[in-house]
């Protein structure tokens, strides 16, 4: 039995659930127990969710739960962690459309808890905080100055892991002031510069669509690609062919799992290619982005990978650092294939670092001192 305080952390993203559940005893923060459920399908997916929170809270018997902190993805005018009341939910429920495959999900999750849940305090934690940092210079896109003014910009997101990987990695290195470049590559991908612990860039934007080719999602697109597909289909048609039917799935027909494309792509015939052709770009995207931020910060201390890709597909791994060999990076092959915490050889210029994503104990971190 549970009986300290205890923190449920509720983090649900695009394409996975995951609960973590902490507890406070004597002004010590413990990790007790985490559950992470991929789905497949959305369908009934509010009903799923009541069961597996009921079974999650059953079967580790608990007797109560003080406080529930919830991943929300878009925080638009939220730049910190916020207690959710009927007003801010309302806020949220404003955000839905920039973020449609994450805040309406994470509205679901908050409203389920405060039903489940009555007398636990909420809060939400904002992807979109981490990156308050960047200056007007990254933020501002090249319309009119008078969207800016209305909130159309460079918001980024994932920045509860880009949170923690930065302190994880700036911890190893032993420096107060590092450059750090992280790659979070999972189902949704970004990457992000940071400096001195803060984020000065990033490749997700206005929303979860833009920067890297992803699972589903088409990432980096021409403007001009949209106007003409606009053209012949509906506008809900063209932006929902963006978000869930491209990406690697898009380019490969075949799959959105790196892994299963991988081991398509070392066969033969026309769906091996596609398959390659799908990793191939989805690789390439990446090492432009590196290179790209590489140059922003004027040098690199460490690069990361983390999120569900970053940290076991040692085979991409190893097809970027080759990629970016000119910036004397050097992999160890063998740590690489293991998916060790430091990847990097002896004589790389650059560390190279593997950090599996904590999420839940970044943003537990950050509500934790309300108890203590």
């Amino acid at each position: 039995m549970i009986k300290d305080k205890a923190i449920l952390v509720v983090n649900i993203g695009s394409s996975s659930l995951k609960l973590a559940l902490f507890s406070i005893n004597q002004g010590k923060l413990r990790e007790c127990c985490r559950e992470k459920i991929v789905f497949n399908d959305w369908g009934g997916w509010q009903k799923r969710l009541e069961i597996i929170i009921r079974t999650f809270f059953q079967k580790n018997q608990l007797e109560h739960i003080d406080l529930i902190v919830h991943r929300v993805v878009y925080g638009g005018k939220f730049t910190l962690p916020v207690k959710v009341t009927a007003a801010v939910v309302r806020e949220l429920e404003k955000y839905s459309a920039f973020a449609p495959l994450h805040n309406p999900y994470n509205i679901i999750g908050i409203k389920l808890c405060r039903k489940l849940f009555p007398f636990a305090e909420q809060y939400a934690v904002f992807d979109t905080a981490f990156h308050k940092t960047m200056a007007v210079k990254a933020k501002v896109y090249g319309l009119p100055y008078s969207f800016y003014r209305k909130g159309i910009m460079k918001y980024g997101f994932h920045g509860s892991n880009f949170a923690y990987c930065t302190k994880i990695a700036s911890q190893f290195l032993h420096k107060e002031k590092s450059k750090l470049i992280i790659c979070h590559l999972g189902n949704g991908c970004s990457i992000t510069a940071v400096k001195d612990g803060k984020s000065v860039d990033t490749s997700m934007g206005f929303s979860p669509n833009e920067g890297l080719v992803m699972g589903t999602r088409a990432g980096d697109i021409d403007s001009g690609v949209i106007e003409f597909l606009l053209r012949k289909n509906s506008t809900k048609k063209v932006f929902e062919m963006l978000r869930d039917k491209s990406g690697l799935l898009g380019i490969s027909g075949a799959s959105n799992d790196v892994k299963e494309l991988h081991a398509i792509s070392l066969g033969k015939g026309k769906r091996a290619e596609r398959a390659k052709l799908a990793l191939d770009i989805f690789t390439y995207r990446i090492v432009k982005y590196i290179g790209a931020y590489y140059a922003v910060l004027s040098g690199c201390d460490a690069i990361v990978f983390t999120g569900g890709i970053g940290e076991n597909a040692w085979y991409l791994r190893e097809e970027i650092c080759k990629q970016l060999a000119v910036f004397g990076l050097k992999l160890d092959m063998v740590e690489n294939k293991m998916n060790k915490f430091e990847i990097s050889a002896k004589n790389s210029s650059v560390k190279l670092f593997v950090v599996a994503a904590n999420e839940e104990m970044q943003m537990v971190q950050e509500i934790a001192g309300r108890l203590l």
